[in-house]
């Protein structure tokens, strides 16, 4: 019997508006694809684009999955392999990559559940367990008993992404306030979110180049590789990109231009699974760095972030998958855990299926 397919619309609100170079956000407007036989388990995926980043919408996500409903159904029937329905899907939703990413992982969800295995053994195994994480933290004078210190000291993280400010000074009091805070050995990651243009990011540069400081991402919304790659060569802190790299097609221009040392791949912004997996391999052997992040999906798209990252081959460095505390409204579990500075399953309950 063909599976049931099925698309809704839900959404989610954020609980700190986002704001970045491209805009400011409230809330996130998500698709969730079923496959399933009716009244038996669902396999199930998510289509979370994100405005100014990836080049879709919500509505257009929902619009083709719908419509390619009947075909998604007889893949499923199929039992057909990511990989051997991956062009099919790239002709089916070619410029929507969020949507393309949902489709990939109910039906990689659906052949796990009809041949029980882990989800993991359909995209190839060689899955690690558990995924180091950083969490994001805002840049500036945190009251050493706030509920977002005690967090981080309680689940053992010690990487922080840091969303800095506009002002050099601002961002040098804060940081120098906060650090003492946080445990010794703690990796930090500036993020302005593209605010800054290229000579407040070498004057920021400068002004940190003593401190420990992973990476400046996406300091300034520079679309050029060859723009990127002059600033990179000018700073003495490494530079990462992330609203830069919006598909594989992107990623090999910038790869190829030398244009920074971290890329920050987002499996629903680049089209799934796969797609991360490959571009994971790309940006290896150009001998640069990666972080996979989430972008602040729903559960199903965190959960699928959280398997893309345990499915990359290599040395993993902290992931952004510590999104969930982001969102409220109604949504289902994500089955995932925080302990000691890294994300796992949780165990499933009975009955539970993601």
């Amino acid at each position: 019997m063909t599976p049931e397919v099925t698309v809704a619309r839900f959404s989610l609100d954020l609980r700190f508006p986002r704001s970045s170079g491209t805009g400011r956000e409230s809330g996130r407007a998500l698709v969730r694809l079923s496959i399933g036989p009716p009244g038996g388990p669902e396999a199930l995926g998510e289509a979370s684009p994100m405005p100014g980043h990836s080049p879709d919408t919500a509505d257009a996500c929902f619009e083709a999955l719908q419509e390619h409903r009947r075909d998604l159904g007889d893949l499923a029937l199929a039992r057909t392999m990511p990989q051997e329905s991956a062009a099919r899907l790239q002709r089916w939703f070619e410029r929507l990559p969020a949507a393309r990413a949902a489709a990939e992982f109910a039906l990689a969800g659906y052949a796990a559940l009809q041949s029980e295995t882990p989800v993991s053994e359909i995209y190839g195994g060689g899955r690690r367990a558990a995924v180091p994480v950083n969490t994001v933290l805002p840049l500036r004078d945190l009251p050493p008993r706030s509920e977002e210190l005690q967090r981080v000291l309680r689940l053992g993280i010690k990487t922080f992404k840091l969303k800095a400010e506009d002002s050099l000074e601002a961002n040098l009091e804060n940081f120098r306030m906060l650090q003492p805070l946080l445990p010794a050995g703690a990796v930090f990651r500036f993020d302005p979110n593209g605010r800054w243009d290229e000579d407040e990011t070498r004057r920021h540069a400068e002004a940190f180049r003593e401190e420990e400081i992973e990476y400046f991402e996406q300091p300034a919304m520079e679309t050029d590789p060859g723009g990127c790659a002059a600033l990179r060569k000018s700073l003495p802190i490494s530079l990462a990109l992330d609203e830069s790299v919006n598909s594989l097609a992107e990623l090999k221009r910038y790869l190829d231009a030398g244009a920074a040392d971290f890329y920050i791949l987002k499996p629903t912004v680049l089209g799934g699974i796969l797609a991360t997996l490959e571009a994971a391999r790309l940006v290896r052997r150009a001998g640069a760095a990666f972080v996979v992040t989430s972008a602040l999906e729903g559960a199903v798209g965190r959960r699928m972030c959280f398997e893309a990252a345990c499915l990359v081959p290599g040395p993993l460095r902290a992931c952004g998958l510590d999104t969930a505390r982001f969102l409220a409204g109604k949504d289902r579990g994500d089955g995932l855990q925080i302990a000691g500075g890294v994300m796992s399953a949780a165990p499933q309950t009975a009955g539970e299926k993601l």
